[in-house]
């Protein structure tokens, strides 16, 4: 059984990791970058590391669709969190993310969150606060699959209903 086929709501509320959960951590701040390569793994999931956004977009391209989760920085030089968002979203519009900062700037939590992301985690946090809201990222992206599966079976999709 692969994390897409659990009931929604399980990966949330287990105990046990669920190792199959790939995070892209995009950071600038190498250390930060170590922390969470670090300790992500110990929470369940394995972590593929950018420094800046344009590495963020080139890991998404290469491990589609392989990337459940970003974790990102709000404040980086050149391109910020929430430009390089929008940048990832261009190749794959149901993208999840949480964002991370220690500084805002102009930015406000429910600002970004109206971006359709997860929690705004403050720095410094736990890990166990990150892989809380990872998992609940990835839940909420399991529940609008699942609904949009609804949806589907409800109309019969194309060519009408599916056969038995």
């Amino acid at each position: 059984m692969n994390h897409h086929d659990r009931p929604s709501g399980a990966a949330a509320t287990a105990d046990v990791p669920v190792e199959d959960y790939r995070i892209l951590v995009v950071d600038d701040d190498d250390g930060v970058r170590r922390f969470l390569a670090a300790g992500l793994p110990r929470e369940g999931f394995a972590v593929s590391l950018a420094a800046n956004g344009h590495e963020a977009a080139d890991l998404l391209r290469a491990c589609r669709p392989g990337i459940d989760a970003v974790l990102m920085d709000v404040q980086m030089p050149g391109r910020d969190g929430p430009d390089t968002l929008a940048a990832l979203r261009e190749q794959d519009p149901q993208v999840r993310c949480c964002f991370m900062s220690g500084d805002l700037g102009a930015h406000t939590e429910d600002g970004l969150r109206k971006l359709g992301t997860g929690e705004v985690l403050r720095k410094p946090f736990t890990m166990a606060e990150a892989g809380r809201a990872l998992r609940a990222e990835i839940g909420r992206r399991a529940e609008e699959a699942a609904r949009q599966d609804d949806r589907w079976r409800d109309d019969g999709g194309p060519g009408g209903p599916p056969s038995s």
